[in-house]
Order: C-alpha cells, then sequence, then structure tokens
C-alpha cells in the first residue's frame, strides 16, 4: 500500500491527490498499522488487481467504486469506505488491464474554447460496479467490510469476485464509520438525482457528456441541430436545455444550427417520469448523426433529475419545429393528422408470359406482399392511391442499398408524370409507359421502393434538399453516400417535424 500507517509520515509530507488518510480516518498515534489496513494490504489489492485484470467478466471492464447498503447503492457515503475507495483507486489506476473509470463530483461548466481540451474518462459508460459495505455488527462487536463486483446490466453480482474482512477497528475507524455524508460522486445517478436548484449542473452535467460524444465525430466544424422537444413540459427541463445549448456552442469547433437539414448531428431530448411519488425523472440524450441516423457510440447520455410538485405546476408550452421555405426552423401551430399516402403496394400480372405481350394486364393483376417473391425475368409494377393531394417521389434501391431516384426523373423512367402533383382518390400505375412495366434483370435479393408524399411547399423544399444528393437513375448512377437507414431516419424526421406534411411508405418484395 502506499500510505499505510508505517509510512504516513511520509503521506503527510507528499500528500494525496485525492482525500488523504489523516483528512478521514484522523491522526494515526503513531500506532501500527491496524489489522483493516494489513487486510487491504496482503488480501484485497492483490485480489482485486489479479480479477480485474483475469476475471472473463471483469477484463477490460469499466468500473466505478460506489459504497452500498446490503444490494443497493448508497447514496451516502461514511469516512471508512471514502477512505477505502481512495485507496484502492490509488493502487488501482495504473494496474495494467484494469479500466477504473474515477467519476468526479459535478462541478459547474469550465468554458473549454476546444472539444480537445476535455477529459472524458469520466464520461465512458460504466457496466460494473465494486461495491463497498462497511458495518459494525454490535452482537460480535466486529467491524465487517464486504467489496464485491455488480453487473449493472444483469442486476446481479459476478461470481468468483469478492473479499471480506471481519475484525477489530481501530478508534479511528470506528469514529470515521460514524460520520455520513452524501457522495457527490453519484449526482446525477439515480441514488442521488440532481434537484430543482440545480440547473445549472445538471445542465453542465450533461454538456460534458455530450461533448465528449461529439467529439468522436471527424469534423473540424460541427453543424449541431438541438431543437427543445416540442409540448408541454416543466420549465426546469427546458431551461436547462437551453444551458446546454449555450454550452455546446461555446466550443470553436462546434456551430448551432436552427436547421436540421444542415446539420452534421441532431440532439433528441426526452424527459420520462420514474417515480411519481418522489418526483424523479430521467432525462435522456441521444446523439444523432444526421447522415445515416445511427447515434454514436457510447450510448445516450442521461441523468436522474428530482422535480417538486411546484416544479411540475411550473410548465411551459414548446411549439414543435418545422421548416421554412428559406430551410431554417420554424414553429408552427397546426398539425397534419390526415395521410397523405392511402395505399402503396407492387403488382404483378396474372401471368408471366404477359409480361412479352403488347397488353400484359388484360388479365387483371396480383397485388404482391412483403412475403412474396418473384423470379428473374417477371414483369412488375406500383400501384399507389393518395388519400390527399400531393406531391409524389419515387426512389429505389439496389442490392447493395444504395439510392436511386426513380421520379422526378431527368428521361422520364416512369413516364410523362406532369409536375408529379396528384389529386386525392387518384390511383397511379407506374411505370405509365413501356406497357406500364418493369422487368427484373438477374440480381436476386429484395426489391425495395420508397414512396414519399409531400402537400406542403415548404415541406417539399426541405424533402428536395434532403435527397438533392441521390442520383436520378437516367444517370446510371446510385448514391455511395445516402444509406438507406439515413434516408428513413431522415424522411421520420422530415415528418414529425413538418407535422404530417411528409410521409414515406415502402413497398418490397422477394427476387428470386
Amino acid at each position: 500500500m502506499k500510505c499505510i500507517t508505517q509510512q504516513f509520515k511520509k503521506c503527510l509530507v507528499a500528500g494525496f491527490s485525492l482525500v488523504s488518510l489523516a483528512g478521514i480516518l484522523g491522526p494515526a498515534n503513531a500506532e501500527a498499522a491496524t489489522r483493516l489496513e494489513r487486510w487491504m494490504d496482503k488480501e484485497l489489492i492483490p485480489h482485486l488487481t489479479e480479477r480485474l485484470g483475469e476475471h472473463p467478466r471483469l477484463k477490460g471492464e469499466a468500473f466505478s467504486i460506489v459504497a452500498m447498503q446490503g444490494d443497493n447503492t448508497s447514496p451516502e457515503i461514511d469516512g471508512l469506505s471514502e477512505w477505502l475507495r481512495e485507496e484502492i483507486h490509488e493502487e488501482l489506476q495504473s494496474a495494467p488491464g484494469v479500466n477504473l473509470v474515477w467519476r468526479p463530483t459535478v462541478a459547474p461548466w469550465k468554458h473549454p474554447r476546444s472539444l480537445a481540451d476535455l477529459n472524458c474518462s469520466a464520461s465512458r459508460g460504466v457496466n460494473v460496479q465494486i461495491g463497498i459495505d462497511t458495518r459494525w455488527d454490535d452482537v460480535a462487536n466486529k467491524l465487517k467490510v464486504s467489496v464485491r463486483a455488480l453487473d449493472l446490466e444483469e442486476g446481479a453480482w459476478i461470481s468468483g469476485f469478492g473479499e471480506r474482512y471481519e475484525g477489530r477497528a481501530s478508534k479511528r475507524e470506528r469514529n470515521a464509520m460514524a460520520g455520513a455524508r452524501l457522495d457527490e460522486h453519484l449526482r446525477g445517478l439515480k441514488p442521488l438525482p440532481f434537484s430543482s436548484t440545480q440547473a445549472d449542473l445538471l445542465a453542465s452535467y450533461l454538456a460534458q457528456n455530450l461533448s465528449c460524444l461529439l467529439r468522436q465525430v471527424d469534423s473540424d466544424q460541427l453543424r449541431v441541430f438541438a431543437p427543445v422537444p416540442a409540448g408541454e413540459m416543466p420549465r426546469l427541463f427546458a431551461t436547462t436545455m437551453g444551458i446546454v445549448d449555450n454550452y455546446l456552442g461555446q466550443f470553436r469547433e462546434v456551430t448551432l444550427t436552427a436547421d436540421p437539414l444542415d446539420a452534421d448531428v441532431v440532439l433528441q431530448t426526452e424527459l420520462f417520469k420514474i417515480d411519481s411519488a418522489r418526483g424523479i425523472h430521467q432525462i435522456w440524450v441521444d446523439v444523432k448523426q444526421q447522415n445515416d441516423g445511427s447515434t454514436l457510440s457510447g450510448s445516450q447520455t442521461q441523468a436522474y433529475l428530482q422535480l417538486t410538485a411546484e416544479d411540475l405546476a411550473d410548465t411551459v408550452q414548446v411549439e414543435p419545429v418545422s421548416i421554412s421555405a428559406s430551410g431554417a426552423a420554424a414553429t408552427t401551430s397546426w398539425d397534419k393528422t390526415e395521410d397523405l399516402i392511402q395505399a402503396a403496394s407492387a403488382v404483378t400480372v396474372a401471368s408471366r408470359s404477359l409480361c412479352r405481350s403488347n397488353t400484359p394486364w388484360m388479365l387483371g393483376q396480383v397485388e404482391l406482399a412483403p412475403t412474396d417473391s418473384l423470379p428473374s425475368g417477371s414483369c412488375f409494377a406500383l400501384k399507389i392511391t393518395l388519400a390527399q393531394d400531393a406531391n409524389l417521389l419515387v426512389f429505389g434501391q439496389n442490392a447493395d442499398g444504395q439510392m436511386t431516384r426513380l421520379f422526378p426523373s431527368q428521361c422520364d423512367a416512369l413516364g410523362d408524370l406532369g409536375s408529379g402533383f396528384f389529386m386525392a382518390g387518384q390511383q397511379l400505375h407506374l411505370p405509365q409507359n413501356n406497357n406500364g412495366l418493369l422487368v427484373l434483370d438477374n440480381t436476386t435479393g429484395t426489391e425495395r421502393y420508397h414512396i414519399v408524399a409531400v402537400d406542403d411547399e415548404t415541406a417539399a423544399a426541405a424533402v428536395n434538399k434532403r435527397t438533392s444528393g441521390i442520383p436520378d437513375v437516367c444517370s446510371g448512377g446510385a448514391s455511395d453516400r445516402e444509406t438507406v437507414k439515413g434516408f428513413e431516419t431522415a424522411m421520420a424526421r422530415l415528418s414529425k417535424t413538418t407535422r404530417g406534411h411528409v410521409q414515406h411508405r415502402t413497398v418490397q418484395f422477394g427476387h428470386h
């Protein structure tokens, strides 16, 4: 150990970077190392070092050290548990194969100017807790200490790991157990949620974690769209997220944008009620990449918040964000609740031999379900019925998942469809040239088409801007920049931000 009693004078001279033995346990009075200190030195630390570096569930796993009361994480920590934690941290922080996450006390925002200046070690996800449980057994007149590992994902103790101590306690150790305080290292976690008077600390906590996630994006100038969620919500929540935006905007690599279509990443925030009786809520913030809709690795950032009845009664109404004609975000007070597309499907001819005739649809059409499959050389068409007056766009994807614009196209690939505006109730059979059919080549797999309907000029401008990078089918190319997942995520987001003035449907069937 680095600071057992025999070395106490040396420790007083050198000092600790964290909490010293003297600061927690009081003066040593020159007594020899206690039994607890010898146990920690000879049994606990060697066991932790060995098992954390070799145990199949623990090797390389990020973990933190907390005080426990039985099977529960304690929001309070006594002086003896704190000293044990500090000593374990001191010994393990440089041990090979050990991934200890030291979670510092939440502090006010420090105004860093660059993402590169951040210390993100505490923002790593933790799936394991090393729990220290100290208690005094009055019947046996003994100190009992248990150190175990809890798998947070499974909610169970990890077998093959742990040490226990039972024995006498020195006067200093007994005194240290008598005093307990809130463990501010847990602030923001469920055992110790932020209070309603700590909006600045909550915003600082969220901004620190989000900044570390943003640092993963390879960009010298990162454009971030960070809307406050729409709807009625506690004013404290809206205020907190506004402060988070201000913090993020201080980085020279970050530009906050009011246009989600111009953003590199979009922050999606939700507030969940966890415990009504205690007013416990949980804030989740996702960082979504705009190009493909994926969440940045490291999962979401989250924090727990305790709201009083007065906090919950003090609410604000936040209007949803939509897209203006200029492409900038704006708010609107009306919803589009009706579907734009009544039905969309693929159909094939009654007999495959008709694919080569001049009247392929003379015997009618057979609608294809997503589970149906056609062989190569078969013919088919898209059938679309509109529920509302709307403009249509049609996209296809190839076997590699690359996107191609089919309509509107430079060569009228699906026929001369005019401006692309169609009336409610109108049934479209696409294509409207080449006898109204498409023929499958020899590339087997899943045939998939994307139908987008738009009934508002500003929403149409937003869709065109978002899809401008998808190549026209007449050019013979396909986009290797636009992924299907990114496209579908973007259409879903536009449907939400334009409040239903964009609708996206997919049509698919098998090809064997």
